[in-house]
C-alpha cells in the first residue's frame, strides 16, 4: 500500500512540475519574500529511507541554493517575515530557508 501511495504521490508530483504551475506561482510572488520549507537533507553515498518527498539529496541541495544565491537575497526567517513585502536594499527578492522534523541530514549537511 506504501509503495502505491509513493508511486502516485511521485507522478502528481512530475504533472505538477511539468504543468508548469510551479514556474507561474514564481513568476507571480517575484516581488515577494520567499520562504522554503525543507525537511532533510541526504548526505552523498547515503539513501533517503521513508516518504521520498521529505528526502532532498546533498547535491540537488546545493544546486538550489546556487541558483537562489544569483536571484534572492537569503536572509533570516525572522528578517524575511519583519520585511513582508520584500525587496532588499539591493532591489533582488529576499528568501529564507528553514527546516521541519528533526532529520539528521538537516543538521549535518
Amino acid at each position: 500500500m506504501t509503495s502505491v501511495r509513493n508511486g502516485l504521490k511521485h507522478v502528481l508530483e512530475t504533472a505538477l512540475v511539468a504543468s508548469g504551475s510551479a514556474a507561474l506561482a514564481r513568476r507571480r510572488r517575484w516581488g515577494g519574500v520567499v520562504i522554503l520549507a525543507y525537511h532533510d537533507i541526504v548526505p552523498a553515498g547515503s539513501k533517503a529511507v521513508g516518504d521520498r518527498s521529505l528526502h532532498l539529496a546533498q547535491h540537488e541541495f546545493a544546486g538550489q541554493l546556487d541558483r537562489l544565491q544569483q536571484t534572492h537575497d537569503v536572509v533570516t526567517l525572522k528578517e524575511a517575515l519583519n520585511s513582508l513585502p520584500g525587496r532588499s536594499r539591493s532591489g533582488r527578492p529576499r528568501a529564507a530557508i528553514t527546516f521541519d522534523d528533526g532529520y539528521a541530514g538537516a543538521l549535518t549537511v
